[in-house]
């Protein structure tokens, strides 16, 4: 299986489908311009079947303030791959001042 890139140059709190069906995250590359701390937000599920607030994420990255972050993981989706960038781990507020730009590598 080769591996792909997801890019979104500004992930909000507004749900973004990077993968459907099955997939393995192997890398994330993300910047927070924001001054506060913010969360990306990972789903294995669909984009329809998420509100960002209320369904619970799969995993949850948290983003130091002014600081790009970049993991080298392993992360099985079954169902698909649905993030959002947000102000707490499990909230729906998007990050005040812009959006994160986001780097998924999966397979």
């Amino acid at each position: 299986m080769n591996y792909a890139p997801y890019f979104n140059a500004a992930l909000l709190a507004t749900k973004a489908q990077a993968v459907t069906g099955y997939g393995q995250v192997a890398s994330i590359s993300v910047g927070n311009p924001n001054a506060a701390v913010s969360y990306l937000q990972l789903f294995d599920a669909l984009a329809a079947d998420v509100t960002v607030g209320t369904t619970t994420p799969t995993a949850v990255v948290a983003l130091p303030a002014s600081t790009p972050v970049n993991l080298n993981l392993l992360l099985k989706f079954s169902t698909g791959l649905v993030v959002a960038a947000t102000t707490t781990p499990t909230g729906s507020s998007a990050p005040a001042t812009a959006g994160l730009p986001v780097t998924l590598v999966f397979k």
